[in-house]
């Protein structure tokens, strides 16, 4: 048994890493952005942190639900619909004219990301064979 990865398991291991590389990118960058968002939407102190935690608390919330939907509904499906509320919610919160209006939208991307990820995790387990294939994988996906 060869411990390289198939160029078809290759192909899925880039793209569910690329929406994972996605999704954590986007928390550090809207962190970097804290103080332009303040000065754009007028946002006072005690607001700040809602940008951040709307995110971080719908993920948390919704992450067994995302796991739980990618069992019943499909993996590659539950991948797609998470990447979709993801990309629309961010356009959405990069057209925020409010700040109601990018927390609503960084709420939305947690629930995005929360289906998308135990979805992705979950292909890598079941498309790559058990063994040295499957722990290089799982090692590229956390790096």
């Amino acid at each position: 048994m060869s411990d390289r990865i198939s160029k078809a398991n290759m192909l899925l291991l880039i793209l569910v890493c690329f929406a994972q590389f996605l999704e954590v990118m986007n928390s550090s960058t809207v962190t970097v952005a804290i103080p332009s968002i303040q000065s754009a939407l007028h946002m006072d102190a005690n607001n700040l942190q809602w940008i951040v935690t709307s995110y971080v608390l719908t993920f948390a919330c919704f992450l067994l639900i995302g796991g739980r939907a990618s069992d019943l509904i499909g993996r590659k499906r539950v991948l797609t619909l998470g990447l979709a509320i993801f990309a629309a919610a961010s356009l959405a919160g990069g057209f925020a004219m409010n700040p109601v209006w990018l927390i609503a939208s960084r709420a939305i991307q947690g629930i995005g990301a929360a289906l998308s990820i135990p979805a992705a995790m979950s292909l890598i387990s079941t498309s790559i064979p058990e063994g040295a294939q499957r722990n290089k994988a799982f090692a590229i996906f956390g790096a």
